[in-house]
């Protein structure tokens, strides 16, 4: 399934149906969506998540890509 979103990108690109923008977010939600499912699938085989290191990553990855963005 990840070889599937390393692919939404470029494919889509090369279409040249949908501007760059939307292309980005498509790709993105992609991304989103697997780790959400992911985590639940993990979850509900027995894993135990850790809550606030989690928190910091995802609250670290918005800034991130804010900061990245606004950079660019």
């Amino acid at each position: 399934m990840a070889v599937g979103v390393i692919m939404i990108k470029p494919i889509l690109d090369s279409i040249g149906y949908h501007s760059v923008v939307k292309v980005s977010f498509y790709s993105s939600v992609a991304v989103f969506l697997m780790s959400i499912v992911s985590t639940l699938k993990q979850i509900s085989n027995g894993v135990k998540v850790q809550v606030s290191p989690a928190l910091i990553l995802s609250f670290g990855s918005i800034c991130g890509g804010v900061l990245g963005n606004y950079l660019f």
